[in-house]
């Protein structure tokens, strides 16, 4: 594993409208927003905005779809709101056998391509930490030696919960999860994107460290919900017509 990084459990689920209603009403008294939840602007809360890069023979879909027991994806990520549009996230999230590691450093939007494709690494360093530049050059490491590049934008709302007992579980609710193909990173420019994923789906994710709570087991129980393998990259990679029809999964 990676010095100083938890490794976590991600659990996901297809569910519908009044089930997500249901089951936020089964957990009140244990869950609390998401300090992210302070960007909602509505119900559905923030808006989240990421740029995948992927390779030219598409080698992050192939070993997702093939469950490839270590894996990596890289993506720079934006939150579509006043208080945040200062910042984007470089993000290296990994899956090692059944746990998933994400590394994640910030740098400002103007400084974006200056730290993507550095004449040098002068880019600026106020709010910048050194945990920061260490992810940011390890992303950048990844696109020149597999020669990563943008391919796809997904966007999607999210309310995000947090465990009032442990802060270390989280509970997310996506909705609205759409796609375009891109070839820059502009994470803010949502304009023409079409649903990957049926609106009427809702991606119910529960995520924590080691053990899961055993109250989210009995809900989970309840409602008959059993983990899916479910990944809005690939969707979004075939409803964008990024992936040969050959090669195209079930999620299509």
């Amino acid at each position: 594993m990676i010095k100083g990084v938890t490794p976590r459990y991600e659990y996901k689920f297809f569910i519908s409208e009044e089930m997500a209603q249901e089951i936020q009403s089964e957990m009140k008294g244990r869950i609390i927003p998401d300090p992210n939840m302070r960007f909602a602007t509505d119900k559905n809360g923030y808006t989240i905005s990421s740029a995948y890069f992927e390779t030219v023979n598409r080698d992050c879909y192939h070993e997702k779809l093939a469950g490839t027991k270590i894996r990596k994806k890289l993506r720079i990520r934006g939150y579509c709101n006043k208080e945040s549009l200062g910042y984007v996230f470089f993000e290296i999230k990994r899956k090692v056998n059944n746990f998933v590691v994400k590394e994640r450093g910030k740098v400002k939007l103007s400084e974006l391509d200056r730290a993507l494709y550095p004449q040098d690494r002068n880019y600026s360093s106020n709010g910048i930490t050194e945990k920061d530049i260490e992810v940011i050059d390890k992303f950048r490491y990844y696109i020149e030696t597999i020669a990563f590049q943008p391919t796809v934008l997904i966007t999607y709302e999210r309310q995000a919960f947090m465990g009032i007992e442990n802060d270390r579980l989280r509970i997310t609710f996506d909705r609205n999860i759409r796609s375009k193909g891109i070839n820059s990173v502009n994470v803010h420019d949502i304009s023409n994107m079409s649903h990957c994923i049926s609106p009427e789906k809702i991606v119910f994710e529960v995520k924590f460290n080691f053990t899961l709570d055993p109250w989210v087991k009995k809900i989970l129980i309840k409602y008959n919900l059993f983990q899916e393998a479910i990944s809005k990259f690939c969707y979004g990679m075939e409803e964008s017509n990024l992936v040969n029809d050959i090669n195209k999964s079930i999620y299509t």
